[in-house]
């Protein structure tokens, strides 16, 4: 108990400490940052216990834990960010307070742990340059140094506007496009063409952001491939692909939208046959896509009756994940003593809350956290959902004896995966309750 206060303790203090570092500046110069203190390491966990960036994107950073000693050992989810600049490590405060959830994860002797830790909505991205992570396991510090480019990430503000939408009459609401299904890495898009013509795309296709009233041009991470393959769509059919999202960057905005160029294939035109003014199109299109493909000169496009399309949807941080891709939820943690004592039902969901209600049948109070978890029942198991946003506060709730305890749970943090069940977790000291409930938006 006395550990458990103790632990409790630091985790406030550590939150408070990170509430203490905010700044109001987005980005403080680098001659204003403090020195990051020195690493607290134990002897006997050198070199066994360590971690490392096993990947990087625009908006977040995934790390690994790695414990190799006998030990089974303990760690939270508050965590910090500091830079190297000229030879020395710096403190990154951060834009906004953060409260972390007062959660332990326990790391098995010779196995890992990872974590998503999400950079964009509160780290300040100074400069490209050498960054790292910083937690405690315990009494023992860990890093993980990583490279963060700006150029992943740039600037809402400084991103192109996408140029105006080239529209011909004769395919104006008669060839469009619509986003069928959304993952983290990937979006499926249908093209249908109900015209009279047949129509020629190209596999090409841009990424654009709705922001501040505007659409803007997405930049990719990678240099993405422009395969010359033409395709036709006759009429009236449909044609499906897929849009690689993970090659292009998340800029932590909800609202995105696919565009491509489409046309009528001058072959269906005896008369003059136009091939495409490169220059003229609004962004660079391939002009290879057509004049390379086996079908070139038969099937270009007409200058004329260049077409394109759009198709919106919203692509989240975390809400575009499969049930396929969550993480398996960790067994429920029962107290012999409470066990039938001490649990908790739903009483009320709408399509973004969930009221709980603790009951307490033992004879002591009890106590919980504000924090909860989401999980959701797939395939004959529970899997684990991870928040959009946290705003979690230390707020320590009493459960007093013979007595209910409601709260309402904010499930719009949380993606609809489409599960039949979910269940909200929550830990009674020692003792996990849980909600089972059905939840539609």
């Amino acid at each position: 108990m006395k550990k458990q206060k103790v632990l409790m303790v630091f985790a406030i203090i550590v939150t408070l400490l990170f509430a203490a570092c905010s700044s109001d500046a987005y980005a403080p110069p680098l001659e204003e940052l403090s020195h990051a203190p020195p690493l607290q390491t134990a002897p006997e966990l050198e070199g066994l216990v360590y971690m490392v960036a096993t990947d990087v994107t625009a908006t977040h950073v995934t790390v690994t834990i790695q414990n190799n000693s006998d030990l089974t050992l303990f760690t939270g989810v508050s965590y910090s960010l500091e830079k190297y600049c000229n030879g020395q490590w710096l403190c990154v405060p951060p834009v906004e307070p953060i409260a972390f959830i007062l959660a332990l994860m326990d790391i098995q002797p010779h196995a890992s742990i990872s974590f998503n830790k999400d950079l964009s909505r509160s780290w300040p991205l100074l400069e490209t340059g050498r960054y790292r992570i910083r937690k405690d396991v315990g009494r023992h510090e860990v890093v993980a140094e990583f490279d963060w480019d700006c150029s992943l990430a740039p600037p809402l503000e400084g991103l192109s506007p996408a140029p105006p939408l080239h529209i011909c009459i004769e395919l104006d609401g008669l060839v469009h496009m619509v986003v069928t299904d959304v993952t983290s890495t990937h979006a499926t898009v249908l093209m249908q063409n109900n015209s009279a013509w047949d129509i020629l795309s190209c596999r090409l296709y841009t990424l654009e952001a709705y922001y501040n009233g505007q659409w803007l041009q997405v930049p990719t991470k990678i240099d993405t491939a422009r395969p010359s393959v033409g395709v036709g769509i006759m009429p009236p059919s449909s044609h499906s692909f897929n849009v690689q999202l993970e090659h292009f960057v998340h800029l932590g905005i909800e609202r995105y939208r696919v565009r491509k160029v489409t046309g009528i294939s001058a072959v269906q035109h005896y008369e003059m046959v136009d091939e495409i003014d490169v220059d003229s199109l609004p962004y660079d299109f391939p002009h290879d896509c057509l004049t390379n493909s086996p079908f070139y000169p038969l099937i270009p496009l007409r200058a004329a009756t260049i077409h394109e399309i759009v198709a919106e949807f919203d692509w989240y941080c975390y809400s575009a994940l499969q049930l396929e891709e969550l993480s398996l939820a960790p067994p429920l943690q029962i107290h012999p003593k409470l066990d039938g004592l001490v649990y908790m039902v739903a009483t009320d969901v709408t399509s973004t809350h969930a009221t709980v209600a603790i009951q307490n049948n033992s004879d002591l109070q009890r106590f919980t956290w504000q924090d909860y978890t989401l999980e959701a029942y797939y395939n004959g198991q529970w899997r684990h959902v991870p928040m959009v946003e946290s705003n979690f506060t230390t707020e320590l709730i009493p459960l007093p004896p013979y007595d209910s305890t409601s709260f309402i749970k904010d499930l719009s943090s949380f993606p609809l995966l489409g599960a039949e069940l979910y269940r909200i977790r929550k830990s009674v000291g020692h003792h996990d309750v849980v909600a089972e409930f059905d939840w539609g938006r």
